[in-house]
């Protein structure tokens, strides 16, 4: 069984969100964010986690899950995806215009 997991750096522009906190994101295996630079808020299960640079969370992925910037700086955070399911793309979750 091959599984894989996507590690990127993600770059979000002030009172910028993920666009779908009405639908948060639902996916196979687990999520891993750490913050580079600025704030994130990470809503995990309806529990808001605000991250500054350095801390990070580390969480199952199918726990309904959205992000926004709700500073008025860039935030820079490194989010790594670990599917559980081959066929699962937390990736088109996460980033449906990508």
């Amino acid at each position: 069984n091959y599984q894989y997991g996507q590690m990127l750096i993600v770059t979000l522009n002030p009172y910028l969100d993920t666009n779908n906190t009405d639908m948060p994101i639902v996916h196979t295996g687990y999520e891993f964010v750490y913050c580079l630079k600025g704030m994130i808020t990470y809503t995990i299960n309806q529990t808001d986690y605000e991250l500054k640079e350095g801390d990070s969370l580390f969480f199952e992925a199918h726990l309904p899950h959205y992000w926004k910037n709700q500073s008025g700086e860039v935030t820079k955070f490194l989010l790594a995806l670990y599917p559980t399911d081959e066929n699962d793309m937390p990736l088109k979750k996460h980033f449906p215009s990508s």
